[in-house]
């Protein structure tokens, strides 16, 4: 296959709209077309193909013909999960990159406090030391 059928090939996949097993079935059942149609063009160009085809969207719509319409439904609701949750998904991923960028922007400040405790059992006031901690 030359570079202009892939490209119509190509093109005409992304127009069908069912599961990746029934696209695989429709392909075949478009090579089967096709191959006779490159016995008799064996290098045809991109206008051949739509003369002797029709545009690529066409084609898959003819090839979408025989697909159930629960098929294409069940895809479409499919495809819209995916996107769905590619979304959530992006959005908790930058919520956590915000927010893990604005805990570590702020400093830490820590204190010790410390109480010596004498021999009698008599304590010294709590001595408060700051360590100013930037991460």
């Amino acid at each position: 296959m030359n570079t202009a059928v892939m490209q119509y090939r190509k093109n005409m996949t992304q127009h069908l709209r069912c599961s990746r097993t029934t696209r695989k079935k429709l392909m075949a059942q478009f090579d089967q077309c096709l191959a006779p149609f490159l016995d008799d063009t064996p290098e045809p160009d991109s206008a051949a193909l739509r003369e002797a085809f029709g545009t690529p969207a066409e084609m898959a719509q003819v090839l979408m013909s025989e697909v159930p319409h629960e098929e294409t439904l069940r895809c479409q609701k499919n495809t819209r999960l995916r996107k769905m949750m590619i979304y959530i998904v992006a959005a908790v991923m930058t919520l956590a990159f915000i927010g893990t960028a604005l805990f570590k922007s702020r400093p830490v400040i820590r204190t010790i406090d410390t109480v010596i405790v004498t021999e009698d059992g008599n304590y010294t006031e709590p001595v408060h030391k700051s360590i100013k901690n930037i991460s």
